[in-house]
């Protein structure tokens, strides 16, 4: 499956492969839940699938409390489909300064299931961390 881009933009979120590191990228704008929650990690799969072997760096400095149905579809979903495509390193990018209305630790913890992970607050201490997982 080709894809037309390997980029995808929309008010809640971006994604995007960057071949120099082998990594998909992707960051959240705003809250959103159902349908168009699943739109950005779906096109994150394609994107790990097509580009066998990338890690997958996921930027909640923008992050928000997700409904119970999309963590639910997240974890038992979309995490294990992600870790079949190839993904093996995980990277998380958080802000420095919680504000605890997040879900952020739950997801390291679900994470760490499937991925080697990494957490920092920038995206080049990310890039520089995928050397070392």
């Amino acid at each position: 499956m080709l894809l037309q881009s390997d980029k995808f933009e929309s008010e809640y979120a971006k994604v995007e492969y960057f071949p120099s590191y082998n990594v998909v990228y992707q960051a959240w704008r705003n809250e959103v839940h159902g349908e168009e929650y699943k739109k950005a990690f779906e096109y994150s799969q394609r994107l790990l699938t097509f580009n066998k072997g990338s890690s997958f760096i996921l930027d909640l400095t923008n992050s928000f409390i997700d409904s119970a149905e999309d963590l639910e579809w997240a974890f038992d979903v979309l995490l294990p489909e992600l870790n079949a495509a190839g993904c093996s390193k995980l990277i998380f990018i958080v802000s420095p300064y919680s504000d605890g209305e997040n879900n952020n630790e739950l997801w390291m913890r679900k994470a760490e299931k499937y991925f080697r992970t990494f957490v920092t607050d920038s995206f080049d201490v990310a890039i520089g961390a995928l050397n070392q997982l």
